[in-house]
């Protein structure tokens, strides 16, 4: 008897073990979810202010040097 004893409780213990395990990727799984979903939110504002400076570019405004390079690629590859 006390083998089967034994034997329930490592069952027990190993299914309690896996439905830890489990929750913590289910845990770990909403978390990355909810990172890419704030960073998809920070792309698209990163869009956003990169289109306004590209039509303030286009319309002749004065932009620092820095983007010149990029902006005119842009140009180039329309």
């Amino acid at each position: 008897m006390a083998f089967f004893k034994d034997l329930s409780k490592k069952i027990t213990d190993g299914v309690q073990d896996a439905s830890e395990k489990a929750s913590q990727l289910v845990e770990v799984q909403k978390l990355n979810t909810a990172i890419n979903k704030e960073k998809n939110a920070i792309d698209d504002v990163k869009q956003k202010i990169g289109d306004k400076i590209f039509a303030m570019y286009q319309s002749g405004e004065t932009l620092p040097d820095i983007l010149s390079a990029d902006l005119q690629t842009i140009t180039n590859h329309l």
